[in-house]
C-alpha cells in the first residue's frame, strides 16, 4: 500500500498528508542502524521489486556509514550473500539487479584498502568461471558484475562516494589498473577469441553486447586515467596492448559483426583508442614501431577490402587521424609501399566522404555521419601539412588539387557542378534561425582555404574564371530584365538562383583561400599568398599597369572586360571581381526592384570584404619579413588605391544600409565592415579623408528612424570612434558636425513647451529612442579615449536622463536604452567616463544617483514577479546590476555612494522568483561578489537592513542555484571571514555577522544538504570561520556531540573534529601553513564524518537547526 501510495496514486485518491507519511516511512527505512538481518529477510520473503531495491539500497547506505565498525567477517558474509542472491534469482529487472552488483563492486572495491585487493582477486576467479561454465543469464550476470566493478574504480559521475579521501581513491585505482583490470582485458580478448572461432549464433551476439563494452571501457580508463592523448602506455601493459594477436582479434571481430550496429560501434571505438597508443619509454620505441606497422598493415587491408557503411565512416576517420595523433614523426619509416597504400586510401576517403556529405547537405540530413566523418579526415590533412617535410610534396599537391576540385563540383550549379539543392526563395532566403553558410561551414571552408593555398596556381585562376564567367552571366540576365519586364517571373524562378547560389559559395571560397581567420589576432596575408604573389612578379608574369587598369575598370560594368587578364595579378583579378559584383548589385538595385537582389550574397559580399580590407588595404609593411610589391603598389600607403578601395567600400557600406536595412545578417555584416575601417589609425587616415565619410555622417545625424538598432549603433561608433583613433586631426568643427545635430533634435524635443503633455505619443517616443540608440554608439566609440571635449555633449544628454526615467517609467523599452546608455558610458576596460575631473565626476555621481533614484521610485511596488513572465521581462534590472557593478569596478566614481544607493533597491527586488532566471541569478551573485572583493569592510559595517538579507541571499544562494552560483557564495563567504579575521589580527573589533555560517557549513557537511562534488569548495570558507569563531566552533562540535547517546560515534565524532583543526594556531597572524594542514585534513574529515552513522534524534535537531536557519534568513531576504 505504502508503495502504491508514493509511486503510483492520483492526487484525487490520496491526500496529501497521506502521501507524506509513505515518503516519512521510507526516509525513516534508510536511516535504520546496522539493518543487514532485516534486509536479509525481505530480500528472502518478498517479490515486490520496489521493495527488494529499497531493501538493498539500505544496505549499501549502511556499508558505507558503518563500514570502520564492522567485521571482516560481516562484511564478507553480506558480499557473499547478495552474489549468491543475484545469481539464485535470474529474473530480477535490471535496476534491482544493477543496484544489487553495485554494492558487491563497492565492498570489494572499499575493501580492498585493507585486503590489497584479495577479495577482488576472489570474486573475478569466482566471475570469471561463471562466465565459462555459466548459462547465458549466469554469463550476462557476470559481464554486468565486471562492469560495474570496472565503474567503481572509473572515479566518474557514476562511482559512489564510498568514504574514501581522493588520494586513496587514486592508489587503490592505480593498484587495480596494473593488475585486475589487465587480467580482465586478457580474459575477455581470451573469451572473443573463442566466440569468433565459429559463427556467431543469437547467443553469441547477446553474450558480446554485454562482454565488448567491458573493453570500451577498459581502453577508455587507461586513457583518462593517464590523462594522455594518445594513451601512453607503460610496461605493464606492453605485453598485451602491443601484441598482433589482440590486433588480428579486434579485426576480425569488426570483419564479422561490423553490419551489427548494436556491436559495431563498440568494437570500432576499441580499434580508434587502439591506433592512439605510444610509449615514452625508449626501450619500447622498437615494439611501438612494430605495433604501428602492425596496425597499418590490417588497417588498410580492411579499408581496401570493404565497400564504407554509413555508420562506419566516422569510426575509420578517427582511426586515420589518431594514427597521425599518436605516430605522426614515425610515418616516414614506415614500408616506402604501405605509406603510398596509406595516402592513396585516405585520399580516396576524403574524396568519398566529400562527395556524400555534400548529398548529405543537400538531403538535409538530421544526422549527418559523412559530414563528421570528414572532420576528423581534414583534422588528418593538417597533421600532414604541419609535417609536410616527412612526406612527397608533388602527391600532396595533386591530392589537394582533387580535393578542392570535388569541393567546388560539390558547391556549384550544372554544368560545372553537382549541387542538387533546391533554389531558395530570394524573398525567404534566410531565416533569423538558420544559421549562414559562412558559419555553418566555418571549419570545412578554412580547411578547403588551407588546402587551396597550397596549390595557388591551380586554385587562383580557376576561382578567377568561374567567377567571372559567373559575373557575366548575372550582367547578361539583369540586363535581360531590363529589356523585357514581362520575363521576370520566368527569370527570376529560375537561373537567378543558382548564379546567386553560385556566386555565394566562389565568394566564400576566394575569402578562406585569400585571408585567415583572424580573430582577435592580428590580420596577415598569409604566406603561401604572399609568396605565391612575389613569385608571379619574379617570373613576369605580372603586368602592374595592366592589373590596375583591370582594378579599375571593376566599376564599369555597361561593357565587357577589355584587358589581357592573362598578366593580371590573379588576387587583384579576384578582389576586382568582387568589386565588379558590388557594382553589379548596384546598378541593379538602381533599376530594378530590390527583391531581384539576394540578400545571403549580399551578406557573403560584404563579409569578404571586411576580411579583404583587414588584410589587404594598407597592409603595413614592418609585420612582414617580405612583402609583394603588387599588394603595396595596388592597396599600399601613398597609393591613389587605397583611397579608391576607401571609398568603394564606404559607398558599398551606404549603398548596404539604404537597400538591405531590414535584412539583419547583411546589416551585421555591414556594420563591422565600417568599424573595422576605423579602428587602425593608417585606415582612419583614409576615412577621414575619403569623400564619402561625409554621406556615413549625413546617415546618422539626418534621422532615419527605420533604421535598425545596429545600424543606429554602428554609424555613431564608427563616427566617435575615428575620432578618437586620429584625435590630433580633430578640431571642435567636427564635433559640431556630428555631435551638435543630435542634440539640438533632442534638446529640440526635451525643452518644447509641450513635451511633458505630448512624451507618450508614437513620433515623440520614436525620436527620442533614436537619439538613446545614437548615444550608445557614441558611448561605444568613445571608449580608449579622454574624455575632454566630448563630455559637454556627454553631459548635456546624461543630466536628462533621470526626468526621461521618470516620464517613460511605464515604458520599459525606453527605461532599458536609458539604463543601457548609462551602463555603455561605464562599460569596457577604459570606459568613456573615466578620467574625469572632480567637478565632473562630481556631477556625474548626482546623474547616476538621480537616475537610480527615479528608477526605484516608479518601481517601488514591483516585488511581485509573474511566474510566467520571460527573463527578458527583466532586462531592465539586469542592466542595473551591471551598471552598479561597473561603477563599483571602474576607476570612475570614487565615491561609492551611487553603489550603495543602487544596491537598496536591487536587493528588495530580488526574491526567489527572480533568482530563478539564471542570468538575472548569475549576475546578482557576481556583483556581491565584486562589492565583497572590491571593499570587504564596506560590506561588514553596512547597516542590518541591508546586510541582513544580502547574507541571506548568500545562504540561499549556496544550495538552490547550481554550482557556478555556490561557489561565487563560498567565495563571497571566504573573502568577507578573511577580512574579519585580518581585522583580529590588527586588534580591531571582530564583527558577528559570519559566525552563522560555521554552524551552517558543518551541518550540511553532516546532513548531506549539499552535494558531494561542491564540498571542496567550502574548505576555505570553513577554515576563516574558525579561525574568526573558535569558541563557537567548539560549542557546536560540543552539541552535536551531545546529541549521540552511542558512545563509539562519539568518538569517532570527536576525533574527526580535533583531527581537523589539529596543531591550528589560532593566534598565530602568519596562516598559509595552517591553511594548507587544513586542507590536507578536510578530505579525510568528510570521508570520516559522512560515514557515521546518526542518531535519529541528532538527525532532527540538526534538520531543525538547519532548516530554521534557512527560513528565518530567508524569510527576512524575501
Amino acid at each position: 500500500m505504502l508503495i502504491y501510495i508514493f509511486h503510483y496514486a492520483p492526487p484525487n485518491l490520496i491526500s496529501t498528508e497521506q502521501r507524506h507519511s509513505a515518503e516519512e516511512v521510507f526516509l525513516n527505512f534508510r536511516k535504520l542502524k546496522s539493518p543487514y538481518e532485516l534486509c536479509n529477510q525481505i530480500l528472502e520473503s518478498n517479490t515486490n521489486d520496489y521493495i527488494i531495491f529499497e531493501a538493498v539500497g539500505l544496505i549499501k547506505i549502511a556499508l558505507i556509514r558503518e563500514w570502520p565498525s564492522l567485521s571482516q567477517t560481516n562484511i564478507s558474509s553480506v558480499r557473499d550473500y547478495l552474489l549468491n542472491y543475484v545469481i539464485s534469482k535470474p529474473n530480477l529487472p535490471p535496476y534491482v539487479k544493477g543496484c544489487i552488483l553495485q554494492v558487491i563492486a563497492i565492498i570489494i572495491k572499499r575493501g580492498s584498502v585493507n585486503d590489497s585487493g584479495q577479495a577482488r582477486q576472489t570474486i573475478l576467479g569466482q566471475v570469471e568461471n561463471l562466465i565459462m561454465t555459466g548459462d547465458l543469464p549466469r554469463k550476462l550476470l557476470g559481464c554486468n558484475l565486471i562492469s560495474a566493478i570496472i565503474q567503481e574504480y572509473i572515479i566518474n559521475f557514476k562511482s559512489t562516494n564510498i568514504g574514501l579521501t581522493w588520494e586513496t581513491h587514486f592508489i587503490e585505482k592505480k593498484i587495480f589498473q596494473t593488475g585486475d583490470l589487465k587480467r580482465i582485458f586478457k580474459f575477455c580478448i581470451g573469451v572473443v577469441d573463442e566466440l569468433i572461432k565459429k559463427d556467431l549464433q543469437e547467443d553469441s551476439i547477446t553474450f558480446l553486447k554485454q562482454l565488448l563494452p567491458i573493453l570500451e571501457n577498459v581502453l577508455e580508463d587507461v586513457r583518462e586515467s593517464l590523462n594522455c592523448v594518445p594513451l601512453e602506455i607503460d610496461k605493464d601493459w606492453q605485453d598485451v596492448m602491443l601484441v598482433p594477436a589482440v590486433l588480428d582479434l579486434m579485426f576480425t571481430l569488426y570483419w564479422k559483426i561490423r553490419e551489427n550496429p548494436q556491436l559495431a560501434h563498440h568494437v570500432r571505438t576499441c580499434l580508434i583508442q587502439m591506433a592512439n597508443l605510444s610509449s615514452s619509454e625508449m626501450q619500447f620505441k622498437e615494439i611501438e614501431m612494430q605495433y604501428f606497422t602492425n596496425y597499418m598493415e590490417r588497417f588498410l587491408k580492411f579499408i581496401t577490402s570493404i565497400n564504407i557503411i554509413d555508420e562506419e565512416a566516422n569510426g575509420i576517420a578517427n582511426i586515420i587521424k589518431k594514427l597521425f595523433t599518436s605516430f605522426r614523426k614515425k610515418f616516414c619509416s614506415l614500408p616506402s609501399d604501405m605509406l603510398k597504400t596509406f595516402l592513396e586510401q585516405m585520399s580516396r576517403l576524403t574524396y568519398m566522404f566529400l562527395e556524400n556529405a555534400a548529398q548529405e547537405e543537400s538531403l538535409s540530413i538530421g544526422e549527418c555521419l559523412y559530414t563528421e566523418a570528414l572532420d576528423a579526415l581534414f583534422d588528418a590533412w593538417l597533421y600532414i601539412l604541419s609535417e609536410k617535410d616527412l612526406f612527397s610534396s608533388e602527391f600532396f599537391k595533386q591530392t589537394f588539387i582533387q580535393i578542392f576540385s570535388i569541393y567546388l563540383r560539390c558547391h556549384l550549379s550544372p554544368p560545372e557542378g553537382i549541387r542538387t539543392i533546391e533554389d531558395k526563395d530570394l524573398e525567404k532566403e534566410e531565416l533569423d534561425n538558420e544559421i549562414a553558410d559562412k558559419d555553418k561551414f566555418k571549419e570545412h571552408l578554412q580547411i578547403i582555404g588551407i588546402f587551396g593555398r597550397q596549390i595557388p596556381n591551380y586554385t587562383l585562376p580557376l576561382l578567377a574564371q568561374l567567377i567571372e564567367d559567373r559575373i557575366f552571366k548575372l550582367r547578361e540576365n539583369l540586363n535581360k530584365l531590363v529589356e523585357q519586364v514581362e520575363s521576370f517571373n520566368t527569370m527570376k524562378n529560375d537561373s537567378l538562383p543558382r548564379l546567386y547560389e553560385d556566386i555565394h559559395w566562389l565568394v566564400l571560397m576566394i575569402g578562406n583561400i585569400l585571408c585567415m581567420e583572424s580573430d582577435g589576432e592580428l590580420a596577415l596575408i598569409p604566406t603561401e599568398i604572399m609568396t605565391y604573389d612575389m613569385e608571379q612578379v619574379q617570373q613576369g608574369k605580372v603586368d602592374m599597369n595592366l592589373t590596375l587598369q583591370f582594378l579599375a575598370s571593376s566599376e564599369n560594368i555597361s561593357s565587357p572586360i577589355d584587358i589581357s587578364i592573362e598578366s593580371v595579378d590573379h588576387v587583384i583579378r579576384l578582389v576586382a571581381s568582387i568589386f565588379r559584383l558590388c557594382a553589379i548589385e548596384k546598378t541593379a538595385m538602381s533599376v530594378l526592384s530590390n527583391s531581384i537582389l539576394s540578400p545571403e550574397l549580399s551578406c557573403t559580399i560584404i563579409w569578404f570584404l571586411n576580411k579583404w580590407s583587414l588584410h589587404y588595404l594598407l597592409s603595413i609593411e614592418y609585420h612582414y619579413l617580405e612583402i609583394s610589391l603588387t599588394f603595396l603598389h595596388t592597396f599600399g600607403d601613398n597609393t591613389p588605391g587605397a583611397l579608391w578601395a576607401t571609398n568603394f567600400l564606404l559607398e558599398k557600406i551606404e549603398f548596404n544600409i539604404n537597400a538591405f536595412k531590414s535584412e539583419p545578417a547583411v546589416m551585421d555584416e555591414t556594420i563591422k565592415l565600417l568599424i573595422s575601417l576605423v579602428s587602425g589609425p593608417k585606415k582612419a587616415n583614409y576615412v577621414l579623408k575619403s569623400e564619402r565619410f561625409g554621406h556615413i555622417i549625413n546617415l546618422a545625424t539626418k534621422g532615419q528612424h527605420d533604421f535598425p538598432q545596429v545600424v543606429k549603433r554602428g554609424l555613431m561608433q564608427a563616427i566617435i570612434q575615428v575620432a578618437i583613433t586620429v584625435q590630433n586631426k580633430i578640431d571642435q568643427s567636427y564635433w559640431i558636425q556630428t555631435l551638435q545635430p543630435l542634440l539640438n533634435k533632442f534638446k529640440q524635443i526635451t525643452s518644447n513647451e509641450n513635451f511633458l503633455q505630448c512624451y507618450h505619443q508614437e513620433e515623440i517616443k520614436i525620436q527620442v529612442i533614436d537619439i538613446l540608440e545614437y548615444f550608445i554608439g557614441v558611448s561605444q566609440g568613445a571608449r580608449g579615449s579622454e574624455i575632454g571635449l566630448l563630455y559637454q555633449y556627454m553631459q548635456s544628454i546624461l543630466r536628462e536622463l533621470p526626468n526621461l526615467i521618470s516620464l517613460y517609467h511605464n515604458y520599459q523599452d525606453i527605461v532599458q536604452l536609458i539604463l543601457e546608455l548609462l551602463f555603455e558610458c561605464t562599460n569596457g576596460p577604459e570606459p568613456v567616463l573615466r578620467g574625469l575631473t572632480e567637478t565632473e565626476a562630481t556631477q556625474v555621481s548626482e546623474i547616476y544617483l538621480s537616475a537610480i533614484q527615479n528608477y526605484a521610485r516608479c518601481n517601488i511596488n514591483r516585488l511581485t514577479i509573474d511566474s510566467t513572465a520571460e527573463e527578458d521581462s527583466y532586462q531592465d534590472i539586469l542592466l542595473l546590476m551591471k551598471l552598479l557593478t561597473n561603477l563599483l569596478c571602474e576607476n570612475i566614481l570614487q565615491d561609492k555612494t551611487v553603489f550603495l544607493h543602487g544596491l537598496t533597491i536591487i536587493m528588495p527586488m530580488m526574491t526567489t522568483d527572480l533568482l530563478k532566471f539564471p542570468c538575472l541569478c548569475l549576475y546578482y551573485f557576481q556583483m556581491i561578489m565584486s562589492l565583497c572583493k572590491h571593499g570587504p569592510q564596506k560590506v561588514i559595517d553596512l547597516s542590518s537592513e541591508l546586510l541582513q538579507p544580502l547574507l541571506a541571499s548568500v545562504e540561499l544562494g549556496l544550495f538552490s542555484f547550481g554550482q557556478e552560483v555556490s561557489m561565487l557564495c563560498c567565495n563571497i563567504i571566504e573573502i568577507l571571514t578573511k577580512r574579519i579575521f585580518q581585522n583580529i589580527q590588527d586588534n580591531r573589533p571582530k564583527s558577528q555577522i559570519m559566525a552563522p555560517f560555521l554552524n551552517l557549513l558543518i551541518t550540511v557537511i553532516l546532513t548531506h544538504h549539499i552535494d558531494s562534488n561542491f564540498i571542496s569548495n567550502v574548505c576555505t570558507s570553513l577554515y576563516y570561520l574558525i579561525r574568526c569563531y573558535p569558541d563557537e566552533y567548539n560549542r557546536i562540535v560540543q552539541n552535536i556531540l551531545s546529541t549521540q547517546s552511542d558512545q563509539q560515534v562519539v568518538q569517532r565524532l570527536a576525533d574527526a573534529f580535533t583531527k581537523l583543526t589539529e596543531n591550528m594556531n589560532f593566534h598565530s597572524k602568519h596562516d598559509y601553513r595552517d591553511k594548507k594542514r587544513f586542507r590536507n585534513y578536510f578530505d579525510e574529515f568528510i570521508c570520516n564524518v559522512q560515514g557515521i552513522h546518526h542518531e535519529r534524534n541528532f538527525l532532527s535537531i540538526i534538520d531543525a537547526c538547519f532548516c530554521h536557519s534557512k527560513r528565518s534568513k530567508t524569510e527576512t531576504f524575501l
